[in-house]
């Protein structure tokens, strides 16, 4: 049995068991293990003019592949739970959500312009949900003083948020190379950042 990798414009084009018969291609034959390895890791290769070689800048390009994983995927993702998903409370022993997401905000900034220029002395049947499983909707009274301190502390839980974003941002850019590419260290790394949020953004309130 035979194994290739086609060469196409100097770059590596994809592999196969069958000659490629497109103008312009390179079938460059290689063995069951490169061609095997090659499939896994594509990028792990690149072409010299004359033949395949090893990438010497793979493992730098895997490391900044992971870097943004941890920044984009992991920390961005814990941002927005931590700082979008909404302000807890109790009322009447039930722990409910007042919430913070972007569909909430242009009803929010109203309530407030009507509170601040005296239109509005309480707020009737805001929607909530509850915590737990099925989020049912639950409609709440606060007072017009009640509703400014869950607002204040909302405003505040987002920027704890921002900020922890921030900080881990900081700390992933001086992540080594070997680190980055060591499973268990991206694993712990991870528990790490969500502990983090955990300890620094606080969201529960006494209303």
């Amino acid at each position: 049995m035979q194994y290739y990798i086609f060469v196409e414009n100097s770059q590596l084009n994809g592999a196969g068991q069958c000659r490629q018969l497109t103008k312009g291609v390179i079938n460059y034959e290689v063995n069951k293990e490169l061609y095997d390895d090659f499939i896994i890791s594509p990028t792990k290769y690149k072409w010299n003019g004359k033949e395949i070689i090893l990438n010497e800048n793979y493992d730098n390009e895997q490391a900044e592949l992971k870097r943004q994983y941890l920044k984009e995927e992991v920390n961005y993702t814990l941002k927005a739970e931590y700082a979008y998903e909404g302000v807890r409370f109790t009322n009447n022993t039930k722990t409910l959500v007042f919430e913070t997401n972007k569909e909430s905000v242009s009803l929010i900034t109203m309530t407030l312009v009507a509170i601040q220029s005296g239109l509005q002395t309480n707020v009737e049947s805001w929607k909530c949900r509850e915590l737990e499983e099925p989020h049912s909707p639950i409609s709440v009274d606060f007072t017009s003083a009640q509703f400014l301190k869950l607002v204040t502390f909302a405003r505040n839980m987002v920027q704890q948020s921002f900020n922890v974003e921030k900080e881990l941002n900081e700390e992933i850019d001086k992540i080594t190379v070997e680190d980055l590419l060591d499973k268990d260290y991206m694993k712990t790394f991870e528990e790490h950042m969500k502990t983090t949020y955990e300890e620094k953004v606080t969201r529960t309130i006494e209303v």
